[in-house]
């Protein structure tokens, strides 16, 4: 079959980051708020911060960040007013857009080479970073350029594997499911997910060393899985 557009998970397949990497970026946006909230003349508990943070982090990634931070100043007895919102916004968008990614083997050469096939390409993340923060993020890396497309689970409402997601990226690079595919590295999120929204899929392993779960799901393991442990064998798929 030929292929007219193929959509990308972000984290562990396009780019990973390890655990100090995920301490350290934590740690940056906590301040991050702390100050705007110091700025605005908010009064809080410093201590219940990274508590509240931690406790309300699995809203982030089916919220707005703008929903996300009023959630966290609640949780501290904060009502922001509007203007005050602005200030903690952008002062929490700033540092996330700070944020500094290790790309995977391959990653820009294969894009490059994917676009210059005519493939339209996307990227579906389950994340709490909204869409105008990644576009910059990658484009210091040299890889927006090759991308027609970021759909984030917190801009949009909706998480893989939920079928809607994939089926809001394939709409907005203007292809049908039929002639697209997706490559990620989770087996229910990406693999069952976009299978579900009537894509193609294949399970990405090459980044696993540096996950946390570092062996391929049970469901997977099944030799009807297709799977990649290197991102240059697309070539062979779809070239």
């Amino acid at each position: 079959m030929m292929f007219s557009g193929i959509t990308f998970d972000l984290w562990y397949t396009l780019i990973y980051e390890t655990e100090q990497d995920e301490m350290k970026y934590q740690e940056m946006r906590l301040m991050a708020i702390k100050k705007a909230l110091e700025e605005i003349g908010a009064s809080f508990d410093e201590k219940i911060l990274p508590k509240s943070f931690l406790h309300l982090r699995k809203f982030s990634l089916s919220i707005p960040y703008e929903n996300f931070l009023k959630l966290l100043a609640s949780s501290l007895g904060i009502s922001l007013e509007k203007d005050q919102l602005e200030v903690v916004k952008q002062r929490y968008l700033e540092e996330i857009e700070r944020y500094e990614i290790k790309l995977g083997p391959g990653v820009p050469e294969i894009l490059e080479e994917l676009k210059k096939k005519g493939l339209k390409t996307a990227i579906v993340s389950n994340t709490s970073f909204p869409e105008k923060a990644l576009w910059k993020i990658l484009g210091r890396k040299g890889v927006s350029q090759y991308l027609d497309a970021i759909v984030s689970s917190s801009d949009e409402g909706t998480e893989k594997p939920n079928p809607a997601i994939f089926q809001i990226a394939i709409k907005r690079i203007g292809v049908t499911s039929e002639r697209s595919i997706h490559v990620g590295d989770s087996c229910i999120e990406d693999y069952f997910g976009s299978l579900a929204a009537g894509m193609k899929a294949i399970l990405y392993t090459g980044l696993y060393e540096h996950r946390k779960e570092k062996t391929i799901h049970e469901l997977c393991s099944l030799n009807s899985t297709q799977k990649l442990d290197s991102l240059y064998s697309l070539k062979e798929i779809l070239l």
